[in-house]
């Protein structure tokens, strides 16, 4: 499973993986902020800025 997500990711651009980084930080904070305080979601903030950095390269998301 993790070789086919690997092999999915590393066949996409790099203007894809930043636009779908994007898209997933935007459901991230949505649900945060329909949580308020009563949950913390700041780890999984990680995730997608992480998938931008490794598949697209540090020089195209900074």
């Amino acid at each position: 499973m993790r070789s086919r997500l690997n092999g999915w990711l590393e066949a996409r651009s790099s203007p894809y993986l930043i636009a779908l980084s994007l898209a997933l930080v935007t459901i991230v904070l949505s649900v945060d902020l329909l949580t308020g305080d009563e949950l913390t979601l700041s780890i999984f903030y990680l995730a997608p800025t992480a998938l931008a950095d490794w598949f697209a390269g540090a020089a195209q998301v900074w």
